[in-house]
């Protein structure tokens, strides 16, 4: 409603009752919505066919509307099947045909529009898309983000000279819409429409990263250059709040270092203050002490560029090789403890402060599905074909060809002030996943990070837990509301994450370009893809795919996936897991990058006063700025908004999952819909 749409007009799910429906938003506010006869389309000369049966079907109705024409999604009348329709008014001549629009359809139905039955939901259908051409999804989902981040950053920067490119905004949205047309995100096109939707996206995330990249640019203007043998590394917080987070970041020796004795250590300090860190493996395999990676914990300021200053120094060698996980693993930061079975490479149990929330979990099942990667004869794929299974230390040196004479699956191969990582190599059939546990040594949050070699056909993917306690509800987060989910093994859609909870105990998942979810008393299930060929259609009782050829199946090969987990009371969940999946999902920009000296240091830009108050939009609009807020929680909230960019404070309230758009300037701050025009009565 906030930017005028009153109607609404779909196919799915198909329903031959209840055609005509009132739809509910999280804040009352409602569409209507008409469900068509059928199907969107009619076969050249053959309209009665469908025709017929709609005119018989809807004899009571005062009014409905039938659409036709050749060709699939949408396609024109044709002179043949108008004549035949002109015929039918002889045979009905009670029924008045009228070749009009939707619009004028809505306007004439609508007259007796409180008899409509009133839904929250207009879901489930074809639930084999929330995971067919995982690529597609992932990509559409950093385009989205990057985009959000773009837009922040390129208006900050716009603050001290960086003029925004408004032309690349525009490109990146064109990409981002047409990778949503009909089979495109879905997943269920051809494979050139895959490879095509691919290629958009891309051109998307570069036309964004280049965009953040020039406005990281205009922001380290200010800042001092270098001292002798400092590696700055600047990171810029792209959230309106303070953030604690961790900072990964590669950067390069001034000079390769061929000794065999001594390595490079580092040291970080932020404003004076010394950060915790550690060195990890980075992504060169070069065999010298040159490239280097760093992670890091930094607290920042709202909107804020953090200069961390680091030196190296030459240090011993002491050999360091990944550790043997032989006999069970357990460990406790305080926090969080876990105890990782060295037979299975899954954690048997986990809790927070002594309160167990986790059993046997993370093993990763292969369930039976079809080729069809719509889902028409969608059945909830209940048969599990096998899990996952520990490789043996044989197996996991043929798998990853290293040269020892044995590898054990099971390994920590990181290990420092920052986290824990631990390694474990598992296989089913011809497929393989290697799984990291990235374990934090503060806090709770659990990440997990797979690389998988799918090799199966017609399958689903999943990875699941099993809680400590019984499911009594799941939400799931969409666009600005949390939907309650039924826990009855049906897949559901997740937009970023969702939260399961027994009692006042919660887990929260965090999703990263993965959709399908899966919850039943016990357990959880994430599907990771689904393995079914390109746009095998069911059809009446025909064969899908021919017998006497290879046919393509999707998400064949390397796949990388990444999800978190937090645990705790359930309020407290509820609360903070929309702050922390912004935190997640947008991550602080940094560079190893050597600032010019010149400029002044850009003003403060925004801040929010309460972080179950989201920010999903801020950007150039006109001479203004225009920003979108969201109460991300089922209670009234209050927010102070701090445009420190203009000098403007306004304190608001917001009603339950209500969002508001406002045009801020320096003379003052005005309320809209969410296109940036000004609301009238």
């Amino acid at each position: 409603n906030d930017v005028g749409y009153k109607y609404y007009l779909c196919m799915r799910p198909n329903s031959d009752k209840d055609r005509i429906l009132t739809w509910k938003g999280a804040n009352n506010s409602k569409v209507t919505v008409f469900k068509i006869y059928s199907a969107y389309n009619s076969l050249l000369g053959r309209v009665d066919e469908r025709l017929i049966p709609f005119l018989e079907n809807n004899k009571d109705e005062k009014v409905s509307m039938f659409l036709w024409g050749v060709g699939n999604h949408g396609g024109g009348p044709s002179r043949e099947d108008y004549r035949i329709i002109e015929s039918l008014k002889e045979k009905y001549k009670d029924t008045q045909f009228i070749h009009s629009n939707p619009d004028e359809f809505f306007k004439e139905a609508t007259k007796n529009s409180d008899i409509f039955k009133e839904v929250d939901e207009l879901n489930y259908f074809h639930q084999a898309t929330y995971s067919s051409m995982i690529r597609i999804k992932m990509l559409h989902d950093e385009l989205e983000r990057l985009i959000e981040k773009a837009e922040k950053m390129s208006f900050h920067a716009s603050l001290n000279g960086y003029k925004i490119d408004e032309g690349a905004f525009d490109r990146a949205r064109e990409d981002l819409m047409t990778s949503e047309f009909h089979d495109m995100l879905p997943g269920t096109c051809i494979k050139t429409g895959e490879e095509e939707t691919i290629m958009f996206l891309n051109h998307g995330i570069k036309e964004m990263k280049d965009i953040i990249f020039k406005s990281y640019v205009y922001l380290t203007k200010g800042f001092n250059k270098s001292l002798p043998k400092e590696f700055p590394i600047l990171v810029y917080n792209p959230h309106p709040y303070d953030v604690e987070t961790l900072v990964e970041q590669e950067f390069m020796l001034e000079d390769q270092n061929w000794s065999l004795t001594h390595h490079y250590d580092v040291e970080l300090s932020l404003n004076g203050e010394k950060l915790k860190s550690q060195i990890e493996k980075e992504s060169s395999n070069v065999p010298l002490d040159w490239r280097k990676k760093v992670v890091f914990k930094v607290k920042m300021k709202p909107f804020s560029m953090n200069r961390v200053s680091l030196y190296t120094k030459l240090v011993p060698n002491v050999r360091k090789r990944a550790i043997d996980v032989d006999k069970d693993f357990t460990f406790d930061n305080g926090s969080l403890s876990l105890k990782l079975n060295s037979k299975t490479g899954l954690i048997d149990a986990l809790s927070i402060n002594k309160k167990e929330f986790l059993k046997e979990s993370f093993n990763i099942s292969v369930i039976k599905s079809t080729s069809d990667p719509w889902g028409f004869a969608y059945n909830d794929y209940q048969e599990v074909l096998g899990h996952f299974e520990l490789m043996t230390d044989e197996e996991a040196r043929l798998f990853t060809n290293v040269k020892e004479e044995r590898l054990s699956p099971i390994r920590i191969i990181e290990d420092g002030d920052i986290r824990l990582v631990i390694e474990a190599l598992f296989k089913f059939n011809h497929s393989f996943a290697v799984v990291n546990y990235l374990i934090p040594k503060e806090g709770s949050l659990l990440e997990i990070k797979i690389t998988l070699f799918s090799n199966e056909k017609d399958v689903k993917v999943k990875l699941n837990y099993k809680p400590s306690f019984s499911l009594d509800e799941c939400k799931s987060k969409t666009a600005f509301y949390m939907l309650n989910q039924s826990i009855d093994y049906k897949e559901k859609p997740a937009k970023d994450y969702f939260i399961v909870s027994g009692g006042d105990s919660a887990i929260t998942s965090y999703l990263f370009g993965t959709h399908g979810i899966v919850t039943n008393n016990d357990s959880v299930s994430l599907t990771m893809l689904h393995t079914a060929a390109y746009t095998s259609h069911p059809l009446e009782d025909r064969r899908y795919l021919k017998d006497d050829r290879f046919s393509d199946r999707i998400d064949q090969g390397q796949r990388e996936f990444h999800f978190a987990f937090n645990f705790g009371l359930k309020n407290d969940l509820l609360s903070n897991s929309e702050y922390e999946s912004e935190v997640l999902h947008n991550t602080p920009y940094s560079l190893n990058y050597f600032p010019t000296g010149f400029g002044t240091k850009t003003k403060d830009l925004f801040e929010l006063s309460n972080k179950e108050v989201i920010l999903t939009a801020l950007k150039k609009h006109n001479d203004s700025m225009l920003i979108r807020i969201y109460n991300s929680v089922d209670k009234v909230n209050s927010c102070l908004i701090d445009s420190k960019a203009y000098n403007q404070k306004l304190n608001i309230t917001l009603n339950p999952y209500e969002f508001k758009t406002f045009v801020i300037n320096e003379k003052e701050v005005v309320e809209t819909n969410c296109l940036g025009e000004i609301k009238h009565d």
